[in-house]
């Protein structure tokens, strides 16, 4: 049929501004959440986990809002640059909340980067403590999990052919100028998108925790609830277990 890739493009521009709509709608909420924490902070400069915290989760709501424009526009690999990007921000939010002595904290406002596999590492020992009663004490591969979903979002990054082959208009045989692969795999991948919206909003769940802030906390888990997975222990036992076996498991 002449028309089809046409008719297939025209079908998933219109589900990806559905897809972006659900998001948007909720935009606004996390954007004053994000602001509830700048009283907080008694200058933008200051060497605080708050203050690093509220530039870190601002910066992934940057990404998502980015994100958003580009899904509607086909352009699936910048999306999930963004997304990653985001998400490594968020990680290191998290990690200077839980961070104890500030030794990376410390490190990161003297302008030193922190890599993605101390934050991983970081996060595999915090969360197996937090997680130990849940599973009588067995260590979970909390890191191995981690590093699977970054190996596969650097393709995106550093251009890796896997990635790149996201950029492939497969009725053309060409590279996707026109973004016909792009709008496919923007409502293919856009569960990534979803994602880094999740994790602003544990974010900003963790940051009123530690603030004592039980309103904005209540207000964040309000706009968490419509995306919240909500696996059974015994799905997620399941699905850890994949990762003991093979650390490059899908």
């Amino acid at each position: 049929h002449p028309d089809f890739p046409t008719i297939e493009k025209e079908k998933s521009i219109v589900v990806i501004n559905q897809l972006c709509d659900e998001i948007e709608v909720v935009l606004h909420g996390v954007e004053k959440l994000i602001r509830r924490i700048f009283p907080h902070i008694k200058s933008i400069t200051e060497e605080t986990r708050v203050a690093a915290a509220y530039l870190l989760i601002g910066r992934a709501y940057g990404n998502l809002k980015t994100a958003l424009l580009v899904c509607r526009y086909g352009r699936n690999l910048e999306a999930m640059e963004l997304s990653r990007s985001g998400k490594e921000a968020l990680d290191l939010a998290m990690l200077f909340w839980e961070d104890k002595n500030k030794h990376l904290l410390d490190k990161w406002f003297k302008g030193k980067i922190i890599g993605n596999a101390d934050a991983r590492e970081f996060h595999h020992e915090h969360l197996n403590t937090e997680l130990a009663e849940f599973y009588e004490n067995e260590e979970q591969p909390i890191k191995e999990m981690l590093g699977k979903g970054y190996k596969i979002m650097s393709s995106y990054t550093h251009s890796g052919y896997a990635g790149l082959l996201d950029s492939v208009d497969v009725f053309k045989l060409d590279f996707d100028f026109e973004e016909q692969a792009g709008y496919h795999y923007c409502v293919d991948n856009f569960h990534i998108i979803e994602d880094l919206l999740i994790k602003i909003l544990l974010n900003l769940k963790n940051s009123f925790l530690h603030l004592k802030d039980q309103e904005g906390f209540k207000e964040a888990d309000r706009l968490f609830k419509p995306f919240e997975s909500n696996l059974t222990k015994e799905q997620m036992k399941k699905i850890i277990a994949r990762y003991k076996k093979d650390p490059d498991t899908k």
